[in-house]
This record gives structure tokens, C-alpha cells and sequence, in this order.
């Protein structure tokens, strides 16, 4: 029994005749007829009896249209779940970040438009980001300093710029800045391998220091401001996106002053995907708001 079959099969079931159930199907009513009559020659059967009233349904019809009601129920339901998720009323969206405040601008911006979309957002560093993306776990990232190869689609969202963290203690008090030499020179409290600020620190260590040897590896950046406000050494973090604590102060890195972006990416097979689709265009919209300001 083909699902066209079923269809034709409920239709003149609930019309009575064939000719109704032509009209409500959008067909002709011979080609209705030869559906149903296929139908009945597939297993030998009788569903309907014709005559010049209409269509009753025989005994086997009349015990076959209740499974064929719920195929026809069932049906609508999957029609009616697609409709909603293309108009937006309903939908799952995975928003992938670095931390909680830009991911959070994002939700917010796309709950404006559309409120009854489930949004989860998980936080990661920038290569497991763009590694969930690839594998499809996570629809939408939002990165710093990410290396994008061609199947990522990708644009700048949000000014960035890394930042060293330290306590808000007296010796720190009057300062405003500090070099890239210096800050190996204290305990330093770093993120874990793939981040942007992880990279940076490998890749700036002076000859003189020898092997780099962070006192503490954290797997966030809340984490390295609290592991800075406990006295536990010196962070360096992306800036963007992160609210400011009264107990630590942000140091510009007088020799590592390169604008970086935070970056709004989706894996470029899904970018028709009509809700990734929306994000990514929002968030555009976003963007040049920021970069106009």
C-alpha cells in the first residue's frame, strides 16, 4: 500500500464518493479511481461498494480505515512539525562559544525574532568549535583566531583583542600595560591546548625563558579569572564578551596589539539550513551595527 494509495483510499472513505474525494485531493477523479482500484487488485480485495449514491466502504474497508486514519493523522502531524519549523515556531538550534556573553547576544537576538525555538549553547575552545561544527554537533560557533580551511563559512562579528589578567592588588594598581617578556615571568594561568590565547603564549615565549611551564591550566576563561582573583597568578584571555570583575584589571600586551575578531562560523553544507540560515544573518546585521559604532 503506497502511502498515495492511503491517501486516496482515506479521501473517499471520509467523502463517500469519489468525486468529493477527487476535489479535496486536487486530482481527477479517474485518476483517484485507478489509485483505489490498484489498491484492491494489489490484494484482492473490495473496499468500496459503488453504486449511484456514492461509495460505502465493505467490511474489510470499514476495518481497514481506522489503521488508515491514524497513517492520515500521523501524516498531518509531520506536515504540521514542518510547517512550524519553517515558519519558526518551532526548532532546536546548537550555538557553540568561547565564553557566555557573545553566545548569549546571539540567543537573545534570535529570540526576538522567533521565541519558540529551543536554543543550547555549549562552551568550548576554538579548534573543538570548529571540530563540532564539522561533525555536525553543534549548527552555529562563535570563534577568535580560528583557521579556516574552505567548508567553513565565516565572518567577523566582534572586535577582539587578547588581554593579560592580573589581581586587583597595589603592585598592579597604576598599571595599564604589560610586554609579552614580562608575563612569562610570572605564574602564568592559561587555557587548554587549541586556544587562542593558549597559541599566543606558545608562540611568544622569549628565548631566554627556555621550556614553557604554565603553574595553571584551566578549561575556561571564567575560570582563569577566578583562578586570578584567588592570587594564583597572571591570565591572558580574549577581552570580547567578558564582563569585568572589580577584582581583577585588564593589561593591554604592549607588544602583541593585533586586532583579532570574534567570528560568527557554520559548516558551509548547512548554511541553507533555513534556521543556521537565520542566525547567520542576524548576527550579520549585528555586526555591522558594531563595526559602524
Amino acid at each position: 500500500m503506497t502511502p498515495t494509495q492511503a491517501r486516496a483510499f482515506f479521501a473517499v472513505a471520509k467523502a463517500g464518493t469519489f468525486s468529493g474525494a477527487a476535489r479535496q485531493l486536487n486530482v481527477s477523479q479517474p485518476t483517484l479511481t485507478v489509485q483505489v482500484k490498484e489498491l484492491e487488485l494489489t490484494y484482492g480485495v473490495d473496499l468500496f461498494v459503488r453504486d449511484s449514491t456514492g461509495a460505502r466502504l465493505t467490511e474489510v474497508g470499514a476495518a481497514l480505515f481506522p489503521l488508515a486514519e491514524k497513517s492520515h493523522l500521523a501524516e498531518e502531524d509531520c506536515k504540521n512539525f514542518l510547517q512550524k519549523i519553517r515558519s519558526f515556531e518551532r526548532g532546536q538550534l546548537i550555538i557553540g562559544s568561547a565564553g557566555p556573553i557573545e553566545a548569549m547576544r546571539v540567543a537573545a537576538l534570535l529570540r526576538q525574532h522567533h521565541g519558540s525555538i529551543t536554543i543550547s549553547v555549549v562552551f568550548a575552545n576554538t579548534r573543538e568549535l570548529i571540530e563540532s561544527l564539522r561533525s555536525g554537533s553543534i549548527d552555529v560557533a562563535l570563534v577568535s583566531g580560528a583557521t579556516y580551511t574552505s567548508d567553513i563559512e565565516h565572518f567577523a562579528y566582534i572586535r577582539n583583542r587578547l588581554v593579560a589578567v592580573a589581581p586587583d592588588q597595589p603592585q598592579w594598581s597604576n598599571r595599564a600595560m604589560i610586554s609579552s617578556k614580562e608575563l612569562h615571568t610570572h605564574s602564568l594561568i592559561i587555557r587548554e591546548q587549541g586556544s587562542i590565547a593558549r597559541d599566543f603564549l606558545e608562540r611568544t615565549i622569549p628565548e631566554t625563558i627556555g621550556d614553557f611551564s604554565p603553574s595553571m591550566i584551566v578549561g575556561s576563561r571564567e575560570g582563569v579569572i577566578v583562578a586570578v582573583e584567588q592570587g594564583l597568578g597572571i591570565g591572558v584571555i580574549c577581552e570580547a564578551g567578558f564582563l569585568k570583575s572589580s577584582n581583577v584589571q585588564f593589561l593591554k600586551i604592549i607588544d602583541f596589539d593585533v586586532p583579532l575578531t570574534m567570528d560568527v562560523a557554520c559548516l558551509k553544507g548547512r548554511q541553507e539550513n533555513k534556521l543556521i540560515k537565520k542566525v547567520m544573518d542576524i548576527a550579520k546585521k549585528d555586526a555591522n551595527k558594531e563595526h559602524q559604532s
